[in-house]
């Protein structure tokens, strides 16, 4: 029914789901908190005070399983990464070597490196995204030395491909890096 084949592949697609809702939710009581005065607002001050000090945490965290994700998919599942997904690659591998270098040596912000990496990183994805339904958006260029960004290897609940889970894991590392930035 939802073409749950493979089930490590499975388990990102819903850990991609779980993730957009995570997303989708924190912007809107973030919107929310600022119209109105809510009576969840100190518990919410206290959530985002975690999201400020444990930053580094969840961005290696979310970093560290899309590498993974994207390792095991090309290198067990043997599924070719087409142009589009190598630049993502590209600005998704340094993210999981900078957390981690800053969790070894406790430097507190590299917000200033993971932002940037994250938000060029989430265009690409969504680029991508587009490139694969978008019918204007399509061109035979892409596919003449390798495999076609339009290449959908999965899909599933309606909308996650590859790219998507892509642009989840670099959204939740922009916004956790854009929380942190600011602060």
């Amino acid at each position: 029914m939802f073409g749950f084949e493979q089930p490590l592949v499975a388990f990102f697609a819903i850990g991609t789901v779980l993730t957009e809702i995570g997303i989708v939710s924190y912007l809107l009581l973030v919107l929310a908190g600022k119209k109105m005065d809510l009576p969840y607002e100190e518990k919410f001050s206290r959530f985002q005070e975690v999201i400020k000090q444990k930053y580094r945490e969840i961005g290696f965290f979310f970093a560290l399983i899309a590498t993974s994700g994207s390792l095991y998919l090309s290198n067990v599942l043997a599924w070719e990464p087409c142009r589009l997904c190598w630049f993502q690659r590209i600005f998704m591998y340094p993210l999981v070597l900078i957390f981690s270098i800053s969790l070894i040596l406790d430097k507190e912000n590299v917000a200033d490196y993971t932002l940037p990496l994250s938000l060029v990183g989430l265009t690409i994805a969504v680029y991508h995204y587009m490139i694969q339904f978008l019918p204007a958006l399509q061109s035979t260029g892409c596919s003449i030395t390798s495999v076609s960004c339009e290449a959908t290897y999965t899909f599933y609940f309606g909308h996650i491909s590859i790219p998507v889970m892509a642009a989840a894991a670099f959204g939740a590392i922009a916004l956790v890096s854009y929380r942190k930035f600011w602060s």
